[in-house]
């Protein structure tokens, strides 16, 4: 009779194996005639619910690599790039990593946790597909040039004594 429904809410029941069971609620339900009178008591409402296979949403994270020269402090790095995909507007990611290296060598650098959650602070990191890339925290040998200094002096059989300084690239003394 050209009647259309105007208005309805559901309810989401938690996802459980990549599934969430969906119902519209019955009170929500505003039923319409053509002309805008409200008709929802002229009919006898009926509701089921519905499965839905819920499809996580993808999002590729990419770790960047970092590289020093050795200092003797230790090397870390939080940089990455969502590189496939995005967080919905509203979300926010976070992601934790605890790799560190100190000495000459290099190791992974994968995170530690990601967490994802709503504008209302929910986990939502279920919903999403998360792949990440990791990235490498390296660290070179710091170059550095001996100089040995002048020892002249007349052949006695005893080593000579001589002073050694060393400088590092840029021409700094060595700490």
């Amino acid at each position: 009779a050209g009647d259309v429904i105007t208005h309805c809410e559901f309810e989401f029941s938690e996802m459980t194996d990549d599934k969430v069971d969906i119902l519209p609620k019955l009170e929500s339900i505003v039923i319409k005639d053509p002309s805008g009178k409200d008709v929802t008591a002229s009919y006898s409402i009926i509701t089921e619910k519905v499965t839905a296979k819920m499809q996580c949403r993808p999002l590729d994270i990419t770790v960047y690599d970092k590289t020093v020269v050795y200092s003797g402090i230790p090397v870390t790095s939080d940089a990455y790039e969502i590189t496939d995909g995005n967080i919905l507007t509203g979300d926010s990611i976070n992601i934790t990593f605890n790799a560190s290296i100190t000495e000459v060598g290099e190791i992974e650098n994968a995170p530690e946790n990601i967490t994802i959650t709503d504008k209302d602070g929910n986990d939502v990191t279920r919903y999403y597909n998360l792949e990440y890339k990791p990235g490498s925290l390296t660290v070179k040998a710091r170059p550095i040039t001996v100089i040995a200094g002048n020892a002249d002096k007349v052949y006695d059989g005893k080593p000579a004594a001589m002073t050694v300084t060393a400088k590092t690239e840029d021409g700094k003394p060595l700490d």
